[in-house]
């Protein structure tokens, strides 16, 4: 399967300083499918809202979109991972400004 130009650019930020083991690479996907979880929730924060209306039966209030909390967690595993691959989100974001590509995370 090919990898997006997002999972590539993680690849050979640990590749500039080792070679990716198995356990990285373990890391990588679920990095990348966090990723995409993020983008799921985004969409739902866009649709409804960062508050939400909840009626339960007689009752109606609003509350905070689990998906903002959700969002959260999910991003700061994501920073546990990056320092656990020896990755930060500022040397990706400049290492994919410096390609001619564009293949870095941004």
């Amino acid at each position: 399967m090919a990898k997006s130009k997002f999972e590539k650019s993680l690849y050979d930020g640990i590749e500039k300083v080792r070679e990716v083991t198995e356990y990285d690479q373990e890391m990588i996907s679920r990095y990348v499918k966090f990723k995409q979880n993020l983008d799921e929730f985004d969409k739902d924060i866009a649709e409804n809202g960062v508050m939400i209306t909840v009626i339960n039966s007689t009752q109606e209030y609003r509350k905070v979109n689990p998906a903002v909390t959700e969002k959260e967690k999910i991003n700061t595993a994501m920073n546990a991972i990056l320092r656990t691959l020896g990755l930060d989100a500022k040397s990706l974001a400049e290492q994919g400004n410096n390609s001619s590509q564009g293949g870095g995370l941004l």
